[in-house]
């Protein structure tokens, strides 16, 4: 059984809304549970967080992630991980995750933090923030 994770989102005002959106359009799907909204702070709760994580990561940069665990709360380093799976799609059009008839799931290696910027393991695309934000708003 895989252990529920406690998070704590300090939002900028800005951006608020935009994350409130896309976690409540994680709640059933990725296993979010939202617990608490409060002005510009979200806690949730994930068993598989990484998704959730790297939503808030692409469409608020400036947002301060907490997980709580144990009664403390300790500052998430880095977001991002190594290698993206099967969470965003290559927008090249010949890259061989968008053929059909190949059912390869799209695999992105994080080339840059601030600003996000990933790229394709496959066809080597880049996919700069712009990109992203669209993909997982």
């Amino acid at each position: 059984m895989q252990e529920t994770k406690r998070f704590v989102v300090k939002l900028p005002p800005e951006g608020a809304p935009s994350i409130r959106r896309s976690l409540n359009a994680l709640t059933n799907v990725h296993s979010v549970k939202i617990e608490l909204e409060k002005g510009d702070v979200i806690e949730f709760s994930s068993t598989s967080p990484s998704y959730a994580l790297l939503k808030i990561a692409v469409l608020s940069p400036t947002s301060v992630i907490r997980e709580r665990k144990n009664g403390m709360e300790r500052e998430v380093p880095d977001i991002f991980p190594e290698l993206i799976e099967g969470i965003v799609t290559c927008s090249n059009k010949n890259c061989i995750t968008a053929q059909p008839k190949e059912p390869t799931k799209p695999k992105f290696k994080v080339v840059s933090i601030k600003p996000p910027k990933i790229q394709c393991f496959y066809c080597g695309r880049y996919i700069e923030q712009a990109s992203l934000i669209s993909q997982l708003s």
